[in-house]
Parts: structure tokens; C-alpha cells; sequence
């Protein structure tokens, strides 16, 4: 089971009380409306609110100064799901409540909000969409619901018309009026569309360029008959615009699109194109060059708890009424297990613990638990779910631990693990500026196998609470297959804030590059270096690399900025021998029906007994003595004694690289900065 995994109490914000000290200055919702002039329904909607739930909690999402929500003002489609859900009395008045308490009213997606202000502003007219656009978004209007058709519905009320094109179903039309709906069809049918539809044995890239070239010729001389503007979106415009061998087709077609940015009488008309990818990677290079002509929007994750937090809280609300996800479909009445606390509290924990999976992967979670017959949603499934989903999401690329091993299961290394809890400390305390500037990029585990990097690795994910992950070979077999993978990756890490990437047997998984493979390899390193040493993850992504071999790692690896902490993980000396033989053995005893039978003076023989071997071989001695105490076993608890434990010993052959041990050792020392983190002081080896 997993109920029982280390979350640390601060993992998330705690939940105040609303009180004057909560808000920034003597505002009442009441001064707010009259200062920002909502529309009519959103001002009835504040003062219901600040009845109910209080001035405090309702000015939570308005600090002074910041402009009011696009969804609050005068113009404004009445927000009829956020209305009902903030208001609805039989609803849980406590949800609603937490939902003031975060700031949920302020504007949100935050790329729909960056494309059209781009848009309002004239900053750019061709935009290119890409990240997590297959997945739900947040609508005030319906609720939750796919992020296309938030985009469509958001365009159509900033625009007189929009045209969402798929080569699949054709073109589609939204106009504020039928004259323009049927205006624009007409011409559409007149350009070579009929029924709106692409002719599938035609060639696709010739028609698509067709139909942008007439439009943009058409906007040209008649564009004032839009003055409010047309947008054209083109969903997985991959498919179209994608990297290929050069010819005049292509040509063509993108210097067609690419004119909507350099041509001043498109440029400076109020008509945008919004290009839909899911990888950027898979999209014509020539949309993506410096220059500023696309504006990329990248569709982000919910890469916070917060931002889960937003999508969970109705979701499991009976009545919640989200009309256009899957789950509305079943009957709700979902119920939580192996969470502590109250109810928002064990919500909170739900937010927690989905991290890393999109909107769409929670629903998922959800509809698996209302499947069952206890209709609950229990916290060892979401975590088994989870793992699964990033899983397959990654293509197997990204492994999911749930550690349980903490310092305690890691003898001797007082100079290491007082380091490692220094920085567990600065992960715990990611909002303090101070302890977030401190806490090191990555860290590098040195030393010969079986010392304990993985266990150090797993207890410093299970001591900060914060998630942990294992990188596959992301290499793949075909052309451009690696760099998507990458792309998935990075974008899943993120998403996954905060969290620990383990990376065991560095030397072996990672080069930088082989011959033959086009320079695929090395640009696969290289951005997979970048993306290590940018600064905008230090707290969030903490990178802990181990390796027996640190002179097989690439140069550009081990430099600060990457791997800031090299710590030495050396074979065990004998009080450290000791303590392993008699932690494991007892911990052993407290899950199995034996009964440890050894002295302080058996444990320090046993040390002397054991000079060189590391704490791996030590646990699998004492597994076979286990082993052997089974098989012969007369009674419950079994006995083992220091004969049981020095029969075994007598047959045990150490492992054929053990010669290497001592190289192993010298060069994990070599490259360590820092005197204090070497046993007793020790001097370091090698060139400094």
C-alpha cells in the first residue's frame, strides 16, 4: 500500500481564515465595483459573493492595481457556470469558499489572455499555439471544457468572424451575423470549396495555399467589410507546415502565411492567423526562425497545485454541471480515500499528488474511481494511476517512484547526509526567495556500486515531499523520434514541479553524440543541457545524477550550473559496516517473524569480517542468511545468530570488479569541491 508515504506538512499553503489582515487595504467589494465597473451581472455576482462568504475572501483575486478579469467586464458574456457554481446553495459552501481563497476569479488560461492581448495590441497577427492544446481549459461561461473550442468561442467574441480549418473536416465558420456567415461562405464555394470541405484527392498543400492566398487577397481589397477582424485557425497545422525536402508548393504556402506579418495592410488590420501544433518541433522551421514574424504561445500544463487545484474542485461536486468534459456523463457522489483532514484539505492533497498529469489525466483518475463499486478515489490508486499515465504519456520515457527510504536507512556519510538535509530543508521552503537561491541545480552522486547514491537519492525525495522520477533512454530509433520525445519530456518535468530526475548510471546513458546519427544525438544533449542549467528551475527541478565512473562523463555535464553538489559516496569503514549489518537486520525484523540474536561485539567482528565490501553486499549476505534461516526454520520467530550470519560469509565470493573499487573510489574524491564532504576532512585526489 501507499497510504503511508511521507507528504511533509508545508507541502502546500496552509488555509487562513479570511480577516482584514488578509486584504491589502480597506477595500469592500462594494468600492470594487464602483472602481472597476464590472458588467451588471458580475457586479451582482461580487456583492452576492461578499455577502455569503465575506469582503475579504472576495478581494483576494483584486489586488490594487491589477485590472479587472476579462470575464468580469462590461461587454462580457454573462459567466453563467461561474455564477452558478459561486452561488449555488447546494453546492459545498466550503468549495466555493476555496475557490475565493486562491484568487480563481482572476483571468485564466493565461495563454488565451496572452494571445489576444497580443492580438487587441497589434503586436502580432500570425500566431503559432503549441504544448498541452488536446487538453481541457477553463471557461467561465461552460465550465471546463477542450482548450479549441475556448480559443474558437473567445475569437468569435473578439472578431466578426472566425474560420477554423481542418484538413480532416473541412472549414468551418462563425460570424456574428448570417450576412457575414453566408457572405463568406459564398466565397469560400467560389474559391474551390465546395461544402466547405478540402478535395482528398487533390493535393492538400496546394489547396490549403490556394485558399490562403485568396483570402489574403480578399481581405486586402475588402477588409473594412470586417472591421471588428476575421481570425483563421488552423488546427494540427503540423500536418500541413511541417519540415520538408523544398519545393515550389511549399514555398509558396508559407510565404503565403508568412505575409500576414510583413504586409502593412494585414498587419495593421485587425484580421490574425492562429496556426495549432502540438510540437513545435514538427513545425516548418521557417515559422519558427528569430525575427519576431510568429508569435509562439505555448499552452503550458497545470504545472501547479494551484492550477489542478482550480480544475478538482468541481470536478468532484456533485451539480457541478461541466457540461463538456467525459466525467459530467457519469453520476458523481465521488468520495476520497487515505486522504487526512478536512475536506478542502484532502482536496488540497489531491491537487498535491496529480502532479505532472494534464486536466484530462485527472478526469481519467476520477472516472476509474467512480468505475468502482465504492465509488471512492483512493490515494494508493491515484498514485498507481498516475505513474501509469505519465508512463504511457512519456512513450515509457518517464518512470514514477513513490520512495519510502529515508537518512535513517543510510549508515555512516554524517558529512553527506548533514548537506542533504540542508538542502531538503531549502526544497521544503520553495517560496522562501533566500532558500530557493541556494538550493543547487542538480547534485552528482560518486562512487563505486552499491554505496547507498540510490538510497540517498530516494530519501531526499521522500524527506522534502517532493516528487520523484526516473529518465528512460530517451533516444529513439527514427529521425526527428528523439527530439519529440525530449520535447515530451521537458514538457512533463515541468509540469511536474516541484520534482527530483534521477538519472542512475550517468556514464552509461548519456554521450555527447555518436557518429552516424546526423548530429541527432549531440543536438539531444545539447538541449537537454540547456534545459539543466536554466535558472528558472532551481528549486523546482532538482537533477541528481550517479555514476561509478565520473571520468566516462562528459565535461559539459559535471560544471557548476548543472551538477552544482558533488558528494562522494565511499565504501562503508567499519563503524559504518557495523551499523549496516545490524539496521538492516533489524529492519528486517520488523516485518518478519525472526529474531535478531547478535551482540554489539558480534556486529564489530562482523565489520572486521567485511573490510571492502559495500552496504549492496552486506544486505544481500544477510538476505541469504534469511534465506537459509527459512528453509531450515522449526519454530516462529527464527532465530539468527552471529554462526548463521559467519556460514554464510565462509561461501560468499565478491564480485569480480571489486578490484576496480578502489579507482572508483579515488576519482569520486578527485572531483569533489569541497574539503568538508570528504570523510574526515580527508584530502581530496587528482588535479584541483
Amino acid at each position: 500500500m501507499l497510504d503511508d508515504l511521507h507528504i511533509p506538512d508545508d507541502f502546500e499553503p496552509a488555509a487562513r481564515p479570511a480577516s482584514p489582515e488578509d486584504v491589502p487595504d480597506l477595500r469592500t467589494a462594494e468600492s470594487l465595483v464602483r472602481e472597476a465597473g464590472p458588467a451588471p451581472w458580475a457586479a451582482a455576482l461580487l456583492r452576492t459573493l461578499a455577502e455569503r462568504h465575506g469582503d475579504a475572501l472576495v478581494l483576494r483575486s483584486f489586488p490594487p492595481g491589477a485590472s479587472l478579469p476579462r470575464a468580469l467586464r462590461a461587454g462580457a458574456p454573462e459567466a453563467t457556470w461561474l455564477r452558478r457554481f459561486l452561488t449555488d446553495r447546494d453546492l459545498d459552501a466550503a468549495v466555493q469558499a476555496e475557490w475565493l481563497r486562491q484568487g480563481f476569479l482572476a483571468d485564466d488560461p493565461a495563454w488565451l489572455t496572452r494571445l489576444l492581448e497580443r492580438d487587441e495590441a497589434q503586436i502580432a497577427r500570425l500566431f503559432l499555439l503549441s504544448g498541452n492544446t488536446a487538453d481541457y481549459a477553463f471557461d467561465p461561461v461552460a465550465g471546463y471544457r477542450p482548450a479549441l473550442r475556448v480559443l474558437a468561442d473567445a475569437l468569435a467574441r473578439a472578431k466578426d468572424a472566425v474560420l477554423t480549418v481542418s484538413l480532416g473536416r473541412g472549414i468551418a465558420i462563425r460570424a456574428q451575423d448570417e450576412a457575414t456567415e453566408e457572405r463568406l461562405r459564398t466565397l469560400l464555394e467560389g474559391w474551390g470549396f465546395p461544402e466547405l470541405r478540402f478535395d482528398p484527392a487533390g493535393a492538400l498543400v496546394a489547396q490549403v495555399g490556394r485558399l490562403l492566398d485568396a483570402l489574403r487577397r480578399w481581405l486586402e481589397a475588402d477588409g473594412d467589410d470586417l472591421p471588428g477582424g476575421l481570425a483563421f485557425v488552423f488546427e494540427n497545422a503540423h500536418l500541413v507546415f511541417a519540415p520538408g525536402t523544398p519545393s515550389l508548393d511549399r514555398h509558396f504556402l508559407l510565404d503565403t502565411l508568412l505575409s500576414w506579418s510583413t504586409r502593412p495592410a494585414l498587419f495593421h488590420s485587425p484580421h490574425c492567423v492562429v496556426l495549432v501544433a502540438e510540437f513545435l518541433g514538427d513545425v516548418a522551421s521557417e515559422l519558427r526562425a528569430a525575427g519576431g514574424k510568429v508569435d509562439e504561445v505555448l499552452v503550458e500544463r497545470p504545472a501547479t497545485p494551484e492550477a489542478r487545484l482550480k480544475f478538482i474542485l468541481p470536478l468532484v461536486q456533485s451539480g457541478a454541471g461541466m457540461r463538456e468534459t467525459r466525467i459530467v456523463r457519469q453520476p458523481h457522489g465521488l468520495r476520497l480515500g487515505g486522504y487526512e483532514g478536512r475536506y478542502v484539505e484532502q482536496l488540497r492533497a489531491l491537487a498535491h499528488d496529480t502532479a505532472g498529469l494534464s486536466f484530462l489525466g485527472i478526469e481519467d483518475v476520477a472516472q476509474e474511481a467512480l468505475l468502482g463499486p465504492a465509488r471512492t478515489l483512493a490515494r494508493a490508486d491515484v498514485l498507481r494511476t498516475k505513474r501509469e499515465r505519465l508512463q504511457e504519456e512519456s512513450g515509457g520515457l518517464l518512470d514514477v517512484i513513490h520512495p519510502r527510504r529515508t537518512f535513517d536507512d543510510l549508515a555512516g556519510y554524517a558529512p553527506l547526509k548533514q548537506r542533504l538535509r540542508e538542502i531538503v530543508a531549502g526544497l521544503r521552503r520553495a517560496d522562501d526567495p533566500l532558500a530557493r537561491a541556494t538550493t543547487p541545480m542538480g547534485l552528482l552522486f560518486l562512487g563505486p556500486p552499491g554505496t547507498g547514491k540510490t538510497i540517498a537519492a530516494e530519501a531526499v525525495a521522500t524527506e522534502s515531499g517532493v516528487n520523484m522520477v526516473r529518465l528512460g533512454d530517451f533516444r529513439g530509433m527514427y529521425v526527428g523520434q528523439s527530439e519529440r520525445n525530449l520535447t515530451r519530456l521537458l514538457r512533463l518535468l515541468e509540469a511536474l514541479y516541484p520534482v527530483i530526475v534521477f538519472m542512475d548510471e550517468l556514464d552509461q546513458t548519456e554521450s555527447r553524440g555518436q557518429e552516424g546519427d546526423s548530429g541527432v544525438s549531440k543536438r539531444i544533449f545539447g538541449r537537454l543541457l540547456q534545459f539543466m542549467s536554466d535558472t528558472r528551475h532551481r528549486g523546482r527541478i532538482l537533477w541528481i545524477g550517479a555514476s561509478n565512473r565520473p571520468d566516462a562523463l562528459d565535461d559539459a555535464l559535471k560544471r557548476a550550473g548543472r551538477f552544482d553538489v558533488v558528494l562522494p559516496f565511499l565504501l562503508p569503514d567499519a563503524e559504518s559496516r557495523a551499523r549496516i549489518f545490524e539496521t538492516l537486520l533489524h529492519a528486517r525484523a520488523a516485518t518478519l517473524p525472526i529474531e535478531p540474536a547478535l551482540e554489539a561485539d558480534d556486529y564489530r567482528q562482523l565489520a572486521a569480517r567485511t573490510e571492502g565490501f559495500s552496504g549492496a553486499e552486506i544486505e544481500l549476505v544477510l538476505g541469504e542468511v534469511l534465506h537459509r534461516a527459512a528453509r531450515r526454520r522449526a519454530a516462529t520467530p527464527v532465530r539468527v545468530g552471529m554462526d548463521a550470519v559467519r556460514a554464510v560469509l565462509d561461501e560468499y565470493l565478491p564480485p569480480r570488479a571489486r578490484h576496480e573499487y578502489a579507482t572508483m573510489e579515488a576519482l569520486a574524491r578527485a572531483e569533489v569541491r569541497f574539503r568538508s564532504l570528504l570523510p574526515d576532512g580527508g584530502e581530496p585526489t587528482g588535479d584541483e
